[in-house]
């Protein structure tokens, strides 16, 4: 069964929101996924995410993005 779950990234396309580290997005480049988009937007993730993802022999195959975003902003601080 384990290994069941692993497959499910066999030629898939991934798209992680809200990848911050990339953990998740390398992981299933490494499972075996096509196409790996990691989408964040702090641009600081998606640089560490970059470094990761050479850490870890995956310098091409993954698609980085830093989207901008006020999605945040009327969120009160201390909340």
């Amino acid at each position: 069964e384990k290994q069941g779950l692993l497959n499910i990234f066999q030629e898939a396309d991934v798209l992680d929101i809200g990848s911050g580290t990339g953990i998740l997005g390398i992981a299933a480049k490494k499972l075996g996924a096509n196409r790996v988009d990691l989408v964040d937007n702090n641009i600081e993730a998606v640089a560490l995410s970059q470094v990761n993802a050479r850490l870890n022999g995956l310098a091409q195959g993954i698609d980085f993005r830093a989207i901008p975003s006020d999605v945040y902003d009327e969120i009160p601080v201390g909340t």
